[in-house]
């Protein structure tokens, strides 16, 4: 690995506009930004139709990548030594919408938009890794570690089947899903394998979200070019519509480069993967952080790691790829990127990763960065796609009312709603517990958060106005206590959303608390479906 080595200097923070980049700073000899083939838009849609098939099952089911996964061995190979050295003074591109303010210190960590899940295929089976949305010209381009993006075992190759999904969350994609166009990555990555240089920065299409899910007869799902499926020997077809450039729907980290090791950085991602001695602390499923200051180098002769650096912290498989943010703001939720998870490191070697590492980000990567940033892509949506006529009743797109109140006649719901009622009480009779009576008050509770959810299109068990389901739960005229909520987004049935639900250790807890005396079902049926249950007593 050859590198030109500068002595220090001073920060030098550079405002820019979106057509304004910093030039490469001391780039060395071999030094040079590899880009793989642009992947033309076609085949992006058709990568964009293999997630979402089976109301997109491939996302639910992929696992957790790192090229050396399962080696136990390779953690014992990794060594400290002194601080990695710059090769020019420091410098920083501003995240999007930050261009001209400056960053607060914080504490309390709201979680970044832009940090998501990449998932792609590899030997026939599906996986994922961590990643950002990160400032560009086009406000399309994705940051994340070099083998998140590239095959080094194929030269020149981007991991089949690509796609970026920000914000991911227990399997929903609530700001679309964004496939690759062009990767770019480090000469010395792609040809060498010199983990020194473990990042990549991928541009990105406009992004696709699901407008309408249908069923349809078989000859219509044969014609139809898109995400579709069968279940239960009917047949399925997603709609999709265009969701515009990454960074406008979630919006870009910043970027730093020749940052002096020893500052603070909080880094993100989803773990999922066991440590050295089995233990599987998390699912993956929703993302986690940690803080500290970037420490000593980190040295595996194995990997060509000469000068990689360190944070500590016990996180797993499945936080590759995801960023390493300086001056993280709190409340804008924006920083700059001055990293990506590459290692995983059991520095006391008591079989637990203790510290995670990163390429140590320099003008060099500011060269492979700046390559990438400059990349337009545009929308991949067909222009002229038949979609079928649906042989059923439509889920409807998002309107004004989106299901109505309670029947009149006195009973408590919907029959969709009270079908979830039906099949929460068959669960708890296997548990021994006592039947749910669906309850008016808490009705209404779950489907004004359902409701709320649709229309101003977000996952939480949060409201945006700060309540939570007691809050709700009161609010509508609840005068017992609440216990519980589950959400869900997306099902079709009933039955799909109680078995998701059954098998999430946190919801079945919910459904099984024998404690809960009334339940409150709520659906909203825009697309996708939103589905709440609320649990009390009184």
């Amino acid at each position: 690995m050859n590198r030109i080595i500068a002595a220090g200097g001073v920060l030098a923070t550079v405002g820019l506009l979106s057509s304004t980049f910093i030039s490469p700073a001391h780039a060395a000899p071999g030094g040079a930004p590899v880009s793989g083939e642009p992947i033309a838009a076609k085949g992006a849609y058709d990568v964009v139709s293999f997630w979402l098939a089976g109301n997109a099952k491939a996302l639910r089911d992929a696992e957790e990548y790192h090229p050396d996964y399962k080696v136990d061995t390779h953690t014992a190979r990794l060594k400290s030594t002194g601080a990695p050295a710059a090769d020019g003074k420091p410098g920083v591109v501003p995240a999007i919408g930050d261009e001209k303010t400056k960053t607060a210190r914080v504490r309390n960590i709201n979680l970044p938009k832009t940090v998501g899940k990449v998932f792609f295929v590899r030997d026939g089976k599906s996986y994922y890794c961590s990643a950002t949305s990160v400032q560009s010209k086009y406000r399309n381009l994705v940051a994340t570690a070099g083998h998140c993006a590239y095959d080094t075992d194929d030269d020149g190759h981007v991991l089949d089947h690509w796609m970026f999904v920000p914000g991911y969350y227990q399997g929903k994609a609530p700001y679309g899903v964004y496939a690759a166009k062009q990767a770019f990555t480090h000469h010395d990555f792609d040809v060498y394998e010199d983990f020194d240089r473990d990042y990549a920065f991928v541009s990105v299409y406009n992004g696709l979200t699901i407008k309408l899910i249908n069923e349809c007869s078989k000859a219509q799902y044969d014609a139809y070019d898109g995400p579709k499926w069968s279940h239960n020997g009917k047949w399925y077809y997603a709609a999709l519509q265009d969701a515009g450039r990454l960074g406008d729907a979630v919006g870009g980290q910043g970027f730093a480069y020749n940052i002096t090791p020893g500052k603070k950085v909080y880094a993100f991602g989803y773990p999922a993967g066991e440590h050295p001695d089995g233990d599987k602390p998390y699912t993956g499923l929703t993302p986690k952080w940690l803080y500290g200051a970037t420490g000593t180098t980190v040295v595996d002769p194995a990997l060509k790691i000469e000068e990689q650096i360190a944070v500590k912290g016990a996180v797993t498989h499945g936080f590759d790829g995801g960023p390493w943010l300086l001056k993280y703001s709190n409340t804008k939720r924006l920083g700059y990127v001055n990293g990506v998870t590459s290692t995983f490191i059991d520095a006391d070697k008591n079989g637990r990763y203790d510290q995670i590492g990163s390429p140590f980000f320099d003008g060099e990567t500011n060269g492979v960065y700046a390559a990438a940033a400059n990349v337009w892509s545009g929308s991949i949506l067909p222009k002229n796609l038949k979609v079928p006529t649906p042989t059923a009743s439509p889920t409807p797109t998002a309107s004004p009312t989106t299901t109505t109140a309670p029947p009149s006649s006195g009973t408590v719901g919907t029959p969709e709603e009270n079908e979830v009622v039906r099949l929460v009480n068959a669960e708890r009779a296997k548990g021994g517990c006592k039947p749910l009576a669906h309850d008016p008050q808490l009705r209404a509770a779950a489907f004004g958060h359902s409701d709320d959810m649709a229309r101003q299109n977000y996952f939480s068990h949060e409201s945006k106005d700060g309540r939570t389901f007691g809050d709700r739960a009161k609010g509508a005229g609840f005068t017992g206590f609440a216990t519980g909520e589950n959400i869900a987004m997306a099902q079709l049935t009933a039955a799909q959303v109680m078995e998701r639900w059954m098998n999430s250790p946190g919801h079945r807890d919910n459904i099984m608390n024998c404690q809960a005396t009334l339940i409150g079902v709520g659906i909203a049926h825009n697309h996708p479906k939103y589905w709440t249950q609320v649990f009390g007593t009184k």
